[in-house]
């Protein structure tokens, strides 16, 4: 896959195969997270808003490993219904919480997979199934080609926020434009990324531009319309974040 070919994909699952062994784990992971938010935001379930915030600050180097078992295990213990936002909320707290010392899947290879690459992939299928059931109902099945089409724009979208062009080619922040103005920039993107307020992007790219930002990337993707998640690569780049 080359930069044109990967920025025009609709669909998730090839450029989840293009990123193994470029993506970071925590990219990755925030990644599953994004897509289950997209659909878990009326979900008032406690130990799934606490499954997503652990990962996220699992992410982050800021949970340990025995906060996400504690989270998984909850979670392997919760019976499965078919309402579709109960066994939505149950697996995918279940598989965003998965990591290589607390279980094993029968279709997960750990000497060709890593535990998030394996999760990206298992979170994509199961968010699709989740707008199939609530669209469809229990005879769902026959739909989930369809869904996947529509759906698998919104989780390339969120790729190409979290990842941009970085799995082809670098992208460097000049010094200058973080010590501009007693450092606003990074301030502001700090901001923007631990209150997700993303609503203030155009901002960032305002105050990049006052800089001496003039990399098109950089500041079309902050302008850009449409949904951006934690692990954005742009407030990532900023923050020093991989």
């Amino acid at each position: 896959m080359t930069e044109a070919e990967w920025l025009a994909c609709t669909d998730p699952t090839p450029m989840l195969k293009e990123l193994r062994g470029k993506a970071s784990e925590r990219k990755l992971r925030l990644f599953a997270v994004a897509c289950c938010c997209r659909h878990g935001s009326g979900i008032t379930d406690e130990m799934y808003q606490r499954a997503t915030d652990v990962v996220e600050r699992y992410a982050d180097g800021l949970a340990t490993e025995e906060e996400l078992a504690e989270v998984h295990w909850q979670h392997e213990e919760q019976p499965h219904t078919f309402d579709p936002v109960d066994f939505f909320t149950n697996v995918a707290a279940w598989t965003l919480t998965w990591h290589r010392g607390i279980a094993r899947h029968p279709d997960w290879n750990p000497d060709r997979t890593r535990v998030e690459d394996f999760l990206a992939m298992r979170i994509v299928e199961s968010a699709v199934n989740l707008v199939a059931s609530l669209k469809y109902g229990e005879d769902f099945r026959p739909f989930v080609e369809s869904t996947r089409a529509t759906e698998g724009i919104a989780q390339a979208a969120l790729l190409h926020d979290i990842f941009g062009p970085l799995p082809f080619r670098p992208v460097a922040i000049v010094p200058t434009w973080l010590t501009w103005n007693h450092g606003t920039i990074p301030a502001l993107a700090r901001r923007i990324y631990e209150n997700r307020s993303f609503e203030h992007m155009t901002i960032l790219a305002d105050a990049l531009e006052v800089a001496g930002c003039t990399k098109a990337d950089i500041l079309d993707h902050c302008r850009r319309p449409g949904e951006h998640v934690r692990g954005c690569w742009v407030v990532d780049l900023i923050l020093g974040k991989s």
